[in-house]
Order: C-alpha cells, then sequence, then structure tokens
C-alpha cells in the first residue's frame, strides 16, 4: 500500500466521482480507477460500491477512510516546515422556508425536535457535532446520513432536514440559497480544521496568498487559533 494510492481513494470518496478526483489530482481517469482497484485487490474487498451515477464507499471504504486521513495528515506534517491550526465556529443549515430562516440564532433546547442531516459517525464534522451536542445536553435525531458535502448540502436544500456544520461548508456555491443561523447560548461549538505547510520559503505564489486568506479570517479569529513550528533542526 502506498501514499499515492491513499491519496486517490480519499480523492474518490470525497468526491463521490471518479472524474472530478481525478481532474482534482491532475491524473488520468484510467490511472485513478486502476490505483483504486490494486488498492481493493490489496485489501481483498471493495471499497466502493459503483454503479453508472454515482460512486459509494462500503463499510470497509468508510473504516479505511479515517485510517487514510490521518496517515495521509502524518506524512504531511513530517515533510512540513509547520502546521496552523484553526477553530472554526459550527453553525446551522436549514433551507430558505425553514422554521429557523431568517432568525439570527437558535436556542439549543430548540433542536431535539428537527430532523437532521449529516455524515456517518466517523467523518470528523459529524464527530465534532456529535460532541457540540452531548456537550449542551441535547438528544437529536439524525435522519439521513450522507458521504460528502454536496449530498448533504442538496438534501438540506430540498428541506429533507437540517445540518449543524463548520461554518466554511457554508460559502460553498452549493450553500448559495441556504440559510445560516448561529447557534446561541454559552457553549458555541467548533470544528478543528488544520493546515499543513512547508518552510516558508517553499510556498508557492498561490499558497501564500490562500494563508493569508486564512489568517485574515474574522471567524477564525474569533474562535482562536494555534500555530505549531517545526523544531529546529
Amino acid at each position: 500500500m502506498e501514499l499515492r494510492q491513499l491519496e486517490h481513494f480519499v480523492a474518490v470518496a470525497e468526491e463521490q466521482h471518479f472524474t472530478r478526483a481525478a481532474e482534482r489530482l491532475a491524473v488520468s481517469q484510467s490511472g485513478l480507477s486502476a490505483s483504486v482497484r490494486a488498492l481493493e485487490q490489496e485489501l481483498r474487498t471493495p471499497l466502493f460500491s459503483r454503479t453508472t451515477r454515482t460512486v459509494r464507499l462500503t463499510e470497509a471504504g468508510r473504516a479505511l477512510l479515517v485510517e487514510a486521513e490521518r496517515t495521509l495528515a502524518g506524512a504531511r506534517a513530517a515533510r512540513s516546515g509547520s502546521s496552523r491550526a484553526g477553530l472554526l465556529p459550527m453553525v446551522l443549515l436549514c433551507a430558505a422556508g425553514h422554521g429557523f430562516a431568517g432568525r439570527p440564532e437558535v436556542g439549543w433546547a430548540e433542536l431535539p425536535g428537527a430532523s437532521f442531516i449529516d455524515f456517518h459517525p466517523d467523518w470528523g464534522p459529524r464527530r465534532a457535532a456529535d460532541e457540540a451536542f452531548a456537550a449542551a445536553g441535547v438528544r437529536r435525531t439524525v435522519g439521513l446520513e450522507v458521504n460528502d458535502v454536496h449530498s448533504l448540502l442538496e438534501l438540506v436544500q430540498e428541506g429533507l432536514g437540517i445540518a449543524v456544520v463548520p461554518h466554511h461548508f457554508s460559502r460553498k456555491p452549493e450553500a448559495a440559497r441556504l440559510v445560516t443561523v448561529e447557534l446561541a447560548g454559552g457553549h458555541r461549538p467548533v470544528y478543528e480544521s488544520v493546515a499543513v505547510l512547508p518552510a516558508a520559503r517553499s510556498l508557492s505564489p498561490g499558497a501564500r496568498a490562500l494563508m493569508r486568506l486564512v489568517a485574515e479570517d474574522p471567524l477564525r479569529e474569533q474562535a482562536g487559533e494555534v500555530v505549531r513550528e517545526p523544531a529546529a533542526g
């Protein structure tokens, strides 16, 4: 098993589409498909359920995704010069016709009767949301579970439920017609996002511009940030 195969696997899992994953990685679709098939053969289990229209993770695929993300994050950190961890606020997303739409904030006590759309329990945003509800002492019903951000936003748009997600999800083009509502009360849930960087002198102009945007994000500043610099030597 190679890191390259794990990168290919994670890209397909996140995009739920081989063509989009190949474009994202700047590799051929045939090469990407061959890499994933080789990984499945090595593990002796299918990682995706494939149809002519969709690509979904199997149970084995969901289990591997957690470990693959950890492995790739560790590999990037080992090669990097520094890492930047930001605590991003979590918000509620709902359709424009929902009862929470148009309100500046919603209290935790109002949420138990709502139907939620969320990721599978082993995804980072789902774990953060579950921990936030547990800390607030609120039980909720997750009516629909999805494997990617695009499906979550589409289902919320269709009015099939609401979602508590990291704030940056609300900036995606697919969320343009959704309503973002703050969560009220003393407990403000956050989601940790990590950017792993090479040494400053190795950053491309595009990477420098991206990190300036991250550094200037007022929402990130409200939640707090920790910067970890590499040890000398």
